[in-house]
């Protein structure tokens, strides 16, 4: 290849490499609930990933702040035109122990075992006030994480049950009186569609309890519902009265088909007993008498497992992803409009789904009017389940010339879970009068919105490399053309095609064999990677997609099950310190008998 064009692609990489990085731009970033609270509220901080394959998450040290919940994790998938963002989040909840100004300090990702990054900190103002407005107060008795520590003021506790009887097993006596209890909204679902979990401690004891272990979400969005509950609520389990406590709600959006399974939480119960020779039932009414030991119990719900359905196909054209039950609605405002200086088009889309699919709908601008990228406002009501959403687009315009306009009405498509259909709404027609402004010798540039900016900004910067690029180009090729010799006639060389390769699939059974969760930095990740290299070589599928398999391949439809769930350990895995050692070696000797089985059916 002669020089100048080897010199003629090297900028051509250049310039891919700048554009590829201004439309795939990674980050990891710390955000807050709040930027002030008050000293007896919670703040939720959230360390968000975008577009980063992470290996390792390192919680930071939190002084002067209480973990009250988390870390959480969880992790969604945003499409925007053809921009795809890939975001995982890592979520805590925290409560002061002073006021002044506080640091929430930076989060560690390590993205391999030479690059780490790390996020940004933020400062809180703490006052010396017990709530600030919008912010989510202390749960009752949560110095830390208590749910209960005495009965509510209108609570019907039989004081029986806290007596201990000669031959009863207290374990067993709170195990049969106090619960962990995980209702949803729903047990099948769409991708995208709302579910409400709820997860309740159910207790007919008096005791101290307090939240060990929060569940953790995979594979689906998450918006938190839990509310400021102080007083219990009763509830009839299993022909028993129930004090009730809500340890959390949330609000999930399955990302993709197949098996969502909610986890369990655990409430550590430390409970007093009497002893029925030696209870005076008068002071026990009064609280007089004094306990004769205490018992502690930790108890958990049984998981639950939501079916996510498929979107029914064909879609529509105009579908982006939006699930739920909508309304829309245009204007372009009250004041005069004139030519030369800003107006603005507001599109406002509200309702209950996933507000994270719905993107700016396509305004078709008639001649005459000049409209740039929108901005974008969200709003949610969390005191409803599911969540109102409001999201509002601002379109930004200019027209040159007076007279009257009219803008043609704006679509949007969305699926409806419960007609289980795709509908599209249209905002009406939009008619306004444009009078004749002042003339401005500077272009209207206030009204351009950054996104707007930015794109153009882009395209500058790839003419220059362009400009620059032809400009070489033209110069190596005149120069070479001067000194280049004339080339010896071309002698035709028969050119072999070997024999294509033959895939050895067993070669990354091997691998796996050669995994060690203890000395491989990276295991889950590597072992994601050979279980999906196996599949890709056997059956020419991704590694996801395992739930094709088990239709393609009834005879082996309890193995892909399997498959499926160690692969979604492994996603796990690979972002969460939730598996030790053990369990790590159990996964490779797992993964290595499922694909040894795949293996021999093969004979």
């Amino acid at each position: 290849m002669p020089e100048y064009m080897k010199t003629f692609l090297r900028y051509i990489w250049a310039v891919l490499f700048v554009i590829s990085s201004a439309s795939f731009a990674q980050s990891f970033t710390t955000r807050v609930s709040s930027k002030a609270i008050g000293k007896s509220d919670l703040l939720e901080v959230q360390y968000v990933a975008e577009n980063l394959e992470l290996a390792d998450f390192i919680l930071p040290s939190f002084p002067g702040w209480v973990v009250q919940s988390g870390p959480n994790f969880s992790s969604n998938r945003m499409q925007s035109g053809n921009t795809i963002t890939q975001q995982i989040i890592y979520s805590v909840t925290l409560q002061p122990t002073r006021t002044g100004k506080l640091s929430v300090p930076a989060a560690t990702v390590n993205i391999d075992r030479n690059n780490k990054r790390k996020s940004n900190t933020v400062t809180i103002d703490v006052k010396p006030v017990d709530h600030v407005a919008g912010n989510r107060r202390t749960n009752m008795g949560s110095q830390p994480g208590a749910i209960m520590d005495d009965p509510a003021q209108d609570e019907e506790t039989d004081t029986r049950d806290q007596v201990l009887r000669k031959g009863e097993n207290p374990i067993n006596k709170i195990k049969n009186n106090l619960l962990v209890k995980l209702d949803i909204s729903k047990p099948t679902c769409y991708v995208g569609e709302a579910v409400i979990a709820t997860y309740k401690l159910c207790t007919r004891l008096r005791s101290q309890s307090r939240v060990v272990k929060q569940p953790e979400f995979s594979g689906c969005t998450v918006t938190e519902l839990t509310t400021e509950q102080t007083l219990p609520k009763r509830e009839m389990i299993n022909g028993k009265m129930y004090n009730v406590y809500v340890i959390r709600k949330v609000q999930l959006f399955p990302l993709q088909p197949g098996e969502v399974i909610l986890p369990k939480a655990s409430v550590a119960n430390n409970v007093m007993f009497y002893k029925e020779e030696d209870l005076n039932y008068r002071d026990l009414f009064y609280n007089r008498s004094t306990p004769a030991f205490e018992q502690e119990v930790t108890v958990s719900n049984p998981p639950s497992v939501i079916k996510v359905k498929p979107l029914p196909m064909p879609q529509p054209d105009a579908f982006t992803g939006a699930v739920g039950r909508f309304t829309m609605e245009a204007s372009v405002g009250d004041g005069k409009i004139t030519t030369n200086n800003n107006a603005a088009l507001s599109v406002v889309i509200e309702g209950i789904g996933n507000l994270q699919q719905i993107v700016a709908p396509t305004v078709t601008w008639p001649k005459g009017i000049e409209g740039f990228d929108p901005a974008q406002e969200e709003e949610s009501d969390k005191n409803i389940a599911p969540v109102r959403v409001r999201k509002t687009f601002t379109y930004p315009f200019v027209v040159a010339k007076k007279g009257q306009y009219s803008l043609p009405g704006t679509g949007f498509c969305y699926f409806d879970p419960v007609n289980e259909r795709y509908e599209t709404i249209q905002t009406a027609a939009l008619s306004f009068n444009v009078e004749r402004g002042r003339k401005q010798v500077l272009p209207v540039s206030n009204i351009i919105s950054t996104s707007d900016f930015q794109t153009r900004l882009y395209l500058l910067i790839i003419a220059a490399f362009v400009a620059v690029i032809a400009g070489l180009y033209w110069f190596n090729f005149k120069r070479s053309r001067k000194k280049q010799p004339v080339p010896a006639p071309v002698v035709p060389v028969k050119i072999e095609t070997p024999p294509p390769a033959i895939i050895d699939s067993e070669q990354y059974i091997h691998a796996i064999r050669d995994l060690n969760p203890i000395e491989d930095y990276d295991f889950y990740k590597q072992l994601k990677r050979h279980i999906s290299s196996y599949l890709g070589a056997r059956y020419h599928v991704e590694g996801n997609d395992t739930a094709a398999l088990v239709n393609a391949q009834p005879g082996e439809q309890e193995t892909f099950k399997e498959l499926d769930q160690l692969v979604r350990d492994c996603s796990l895995g690979m972002y969460t310190p939730v598996f030790d050692a053990e369990e790590a070696m159990k996964h490779r000797l797992r993964a290595i008998e499922l694909l040894t089985k795949l293996e021999k059916a093969r004979f």
